[in-house]
């Protein structure tokens, strides 16, 4: 049973429309098309990847790179190397071309949207599939989050924990100090 005094509360979230339930996290496919989204008007530079310039496989390199991907930097390696799709999602890899070979790429968006990098005189633009009579196809790159390194630490020999020895099995090193504060690190 509801408490009356939360049913004014209740009400008013109810009537809001906006679902209250935790979101669940952007895809990697969401999350490229975010990043894409900020290159627009970003300038077409020839064989460019980054913000000071881009052309259309450089803009994929550039995206995929921020999350960790590692992509080849020519848009028909891209449409021959990578695994093809047959149903859109965002952040797929859209390849435009002829006779099945790529000579452009872009990044699909959603709702038959994507961008790229067309054009000296355009720069990064959005424009529509359906204005496009030269898709080839998607590929989509498999997402392996690239670890950071570890920096090398050297594990102690053993740790006196509160005053009682934690050891790595040599009772050769074992000894007996006594401390009443933190871990103390040996070796």
């Amino acid at each position: 049973m509801l408490d009356t005094a939360l049913v004014p509360v209740a009400v008013a979230l109810a009537s809001t429309g906006v679902s209250h339930a935790p979101t669940p996290p952007p895809s990697a496919g969401e999350r490229a098309a975010v990043i894409a989204r900020t290159y627009i008007d970003t300038p077409y530079v020839w064989a460019g990847a980054s913000r000071r310039g881009v052309d259309c496989s450089g803009l994929v390199v550039a995206v995929y790179r921020s999350l960790g991907v590692d992509l080849p930097h020519q848009s028909n390696v891209l449409w021959q190397t990578l695994p093809r799709v047959k149903r859109l999602r965002k952040g797929d890899i859209l390849a435009f071309g002829s006779g099945g070979t790529s000579d452009h790429v872009g990044i699909y968006l959603g709702g038959g949207r994507f961008i790229g990098a067309s054009g000296a005189s355009r720069g990064v633009r959005i424009g529509r599939l359906g204005a496009r009579e030269d898709l080839l196809g998607a590929v989509r790159p498999r997402l392996h989050v690239r670890r950071k390194p570890r920096q090398a630490v050297q594990q102690p020999a053993a740790i006196l924990r509160l005053g009682q020895w934690i050891h790595d099995g040599d009772p050769q090193r074992w000894s007996t100090v006594q401390t009443g504060q933190r871990d103390v690190p040996t070796a």
